[in-house]
C-alpha cells in the first residue's frame, strides 16, 4: 500500500491500488497519517533507529499494525522523501521572492548612481542564482562613465 504514497503530492490519491486492488480510504488515510507523524518526528530531531524502532513495536498513534524492519524501513524513506518534496517547492517560491527583492534594490542603486552597492547585489544574485554546475568565473565589474553605467560580466565574445 505503501506505493501508492510515494508518488509525488500531484499525482496521490485518496483512494490507492494495491496488487491490482482498490485500497480502502480509511487505510490510505492510516498511511498518511502515520506518514505525517513520521515527519514530525524527523523534524524534531528523532532518530532514524528510533523511529524505526517505533514502527516495529506499534508505538505511532493511529498504528494498527507492527512492521518488520523493511517495511519501516520504507516508510521512514517515504517520509524523507516528502520533506525533500516539500523543501524543493519552498525553495523555488523563496528563489522568486528574492529575486523581485534584488532587483529593487538593484534598481534602487542604480537610480541612485551608487555602483559599489549595484555591484554588490549583482554579486549576491550571482551567487544565489548561478547554476554550481557551472564551472565558469563570472567577474561583475560596474563602470559609472559619461554615457551611464556598463556593467561587464566577464564573458568573451566566444562565451555561451
Amino acid at each position: 500500500m505503501l506505493d501508492a504514497h510515494l508518488r509525488p503530492k500531484g499525482e496521490r490519491k485518496s483512494k490507492a491500488f494495491f496488487n491490482g486492488k482498490s485500497a480502502k480510504s480509511k487505510e490510505y488515510q492510516e498511511v498518511e497519517d502515520l506518514l505525517a507523524l513520521i515527519i514530525c518526528d524527523i523534524v524534531n530531531g528523532i532518530q532514524r533507529s528510533d523511529i524505526i524502532k517505533k514502527l516495529q513495536e506499534g508505538l505511532y498513534e493511529g498504528q494498527t499494525k507492527k512492521y518488520a524492519l523493511s517495511s519501516a524501513q520504507k516508510y521512514y524513506w517515504t517520509a524523507t522523501q516528502r520533506i525533500k518534496e516539500d523543501r524543493e517547492t519552498d525553495i523555488e517560491s523563496l528563489k522568486d521572492t528574492l529575486y523581485s527583492q534584488y532587483y529593487s534594490l538593484f534598481a534602487d542603486a542604480v537610480s541612485s548612481n551608487n555602483t559599489f552597492v549595484a555591484k554588490q547585489i549583482l554579486d549576491s544574485i550571482a551567487k544565489v542564482f548561478v547554476d554550481k554546475s557551472d564551472k565558469k568565473n563570472v567577474d561583475v565589474q560596474v563602470v559609472n562613465n559619461k554615457e551611464g553605467i556598463t556593467i561587464n560580466f566577464g564573458f568573451q565574445d566566444n562565451d555561451e
